[in-house]
């Protein structure tokens, strides 16, 4: 995939809500990333990279807009929030552009990154 930034996710195909270890919340966010370089982003015949993220220690989870997937996300992003001192939360993760989803968090992990399946993706 190259490079990677946050706000190259071009749409949300699975958002799980759960808990972790210590009994702490977390979201689990499968999304199609396209860098934003392709022109006309987000290209549906342009090369696409499902990504799974865990976030951990979840806080203040606000979700709008939500139906049927994928959901596009026009302006998502992480954000360190570590020098504020909230005990737990080191991570702002929103949707800047149009609120889709908001929240804190403690912890992000990349679980899983794999080329999608542009014909999958047509049908």
């Amino acid at each position: 995939m190259g490079r990677w930034a946050p706000n190259e996710l071009a749409f949300i195909e699975r958002l799980e809500f759960g808990r972790g270890s210590e009994s702490e919340a977390t979201v689990k966010l499968v999304g199609l990333f396209q860098r934003r370089d392709v022109g006309g982003w987000p290209a549906i015949d342009k090369p696409m990279h499902r990504v799974t993220l865990l976030f951990d220690g979840v806080q203040r989870l606000e979700i709008e807009g939500f139906g049927s997937a994928p959901v596009q996300i026009m302006g998502f992003d992480i954000r360190s929030v570590a020098d504020r001192g909230w005990e737990g939360v080191n991570f702002e993760i929103e949707d800047y552009e149009d609120g889709r989803i908001r929240f804190f968090c403690g912890r992000v992990q990349i679980l899983e990154v794999a080329e999608a399946d542009i014909d999958e993706l047509l049908d």
